[in-house]
């Protein structure tokens, strides 16, 4: 079986054993929010509060907590600003952060053009599975 070149090429990091790093980083990519977070910052930085507006569904608490994250992996960095007497936190990718949102942007455009058809699929797999007795 022959390996893609991508991975190939991170032959150092091999994903599928249970100890690589990597593979970490790909589970933390692939939670829930943090592409959302990502692709929202790719055109600008936004404060705290236009990212909770703008990500419908997310809590303060998951937003704060996975831009924590990101913050720690070095994709996205934090600035404070103060205005009078509030303190206002503003969020930018990193240059690190910015090589990502090619990639995500992919993902996420094939989401779109795949999405009825996935639907679609999962609903005759449904149908047909009942008839199984699954």
């Amino acid at each position: 079986m022959s390996i893609h070149p991508i991975l190939a090429d991170a032959a150092e990091t091999d994903v599928f054993t249970v100890d690589c790093p990597a593979r970490e980083i790909l589970n933390r990519l692939g939670s829930k929010w943090v592409s959302l977070i990502i692709v929202a910052l790719a055109d600008r930085p936004h404060y705290f509060g236009e990212l909770l507006k703008r990500i419908e569904g997310v809590s303060k608490k998951m937003l704060a907590q996975t831009l924590r994250i990101l913050e720690s992996y070095g994709l996205v960095e934090r600035e404070s600003k103060i205005f009078g007497s509030v303190v206002k936190v503003r969020y930018g990718l990193t240059e690190q952060g910015t090589s990502l949102v090619e990639s995500l942007l992919t993902v996420y455009a094939w989401a779109q053009q795949n999405t009825e058809a996935m639907l679609s699929n999962q609903e005759a797999y449904r149908r047909t599975a009942s008839h199984r007795g699954e």
